[in-house]
């Protein structure tokens, strides 16, 4: 019994990191063990030390795969921070405020409490609408949104001049606006894909639609892509978006290891960061803090971008 408890625990580990080297992530059991992989690779060392204690050679020499693929994982996240001064253009807060909340009140207050200066807000219900209306209707006098009683709803409220529409180019509703910046136009796609746990096809289909829908990132205007991905770095389908010239505004800022869900509702603590601001080289990230939505299972953000007249390469500062 013990030998298949050593070589269940070491299958596994192999078998985790077999999916991140294939690059596989449409399965939901697969999927899901892919956002603990940071926990889960790591529990290789223990697991190699006690099998050398033991005089299980085969199991301790095996155990280095799974660590050198969390060093492999991890190491973009370290290498992305790097110190850039810029001057703030705009802020933006972004909350799954959670359709099914008992306290949509409190949720919408929390994202007005941000002040910032876009409001991006996903599972926006018509009584979150009411609230956000009531409390801070005349203060973002820019909107476009979609609101629905289930998940799909979803929201933009800015004070800066805006243009934009809803589009349908995954399951749930996007927004495709472009802020009217003094210093020129940005563009803004908030998103919210279906979680893996419901359809992990479909899911990664939908990461790679939304980086067809954002275009190249060195093409057309400055842009931002923020929302729910319900994806981490640790899902392949996300690293692919990624890899397609996008970089993570909490890793930029030496926040990539933070996370985000779930707060609430589950038995497990906060563990993954499943809500992000990518940008491209010529927006950049001044500074982020987390905030806390009551009622919701997701923790939002405020990010502050300033945007450079040229892209910015990861490791430099502009001039």
């Amino acid at each position: 019994m013990a030998d298949v408890l050593w070589w269940l625990s070491i299958g596994v580990l192999l078998g985790l990191t077999l999916t991140q080297v294939l690059g596989f992530d449409r399965s939901k059991p697969i999927a899901v063990l892919q956002s603990l992989s940071l926990h889960a690779l790591a529990c290789a060392l223990p697991l190699g030390v006690l099998a050398a204690l033991d005089g299980r050679w085969a199991i301790a020499a095996l155990s280095v795969l799974p660590l050198a693929a969390l060093v492999w994982l991890a190491l973009p996240i370290v290498k992305a921070r790097r110190t850039i001064v810029a001057e703030p253009a705009f802020s933006l807060a972004f909350g799954n405020v959670l359709a099914k909340s008992r306290r949509p009140a409190d949720a919408v207050a929390a994202m007005v409490a941000t002040d910032a200066d876009v409001l991006v807000m996903v599972e926006f219900t018509p009584a979150m609408h009411d609230e956000l209306t009531r409390l801070a209707g005349g203060e973002y006098p820019y909107r476009v949104a979609e609101v629905h009683s289930d998940p799909a709803g979803i929201a933009v409220w800015s004070r800066i001049p805006m243009t934009g529409e809803v589009v349908h180019i995954i399951g749930r509703p996007t927004v495709d606006l472009t802020l009217q910046l003094a210093s020129g136009p940005v563009r803004v796609l908030a998103i919210h894909t279906i979680p893996p746990t419901l359809r992990a096809p479909e899911w990664s289909d939908e990461l790679r639609v939304i980086g067809d829908a954002a275009g190249h990132p060195s093409e057309g205007d400055p842009t931002v892509i923020v929302g729910d991905f319900n994806a981490a770095r640790w899902h392949p389908s996300f690293r692919r978006l990624l890899a397609r010239g996008w970089t993570s505004g909490h890793e930029l800022l030496g926040s990539g290891w933070s996370v985000s869900w779930p707060m609430r509702g589950y038995p497990a603590p906060p563990f993954v960061r499943i809500d992000h601001a990518l940008v491209d080289t010529r927006v950049v990230p001044v500074d982020v803090r987390e905030v806390s939505i009551a009622g919701s299972d997701h923790r939002g953000f405020v990010m502050s971008f300033g945007v450079t007249a040229f892209g910015v390469t990861p490791g430099t500062a502009p001039h």
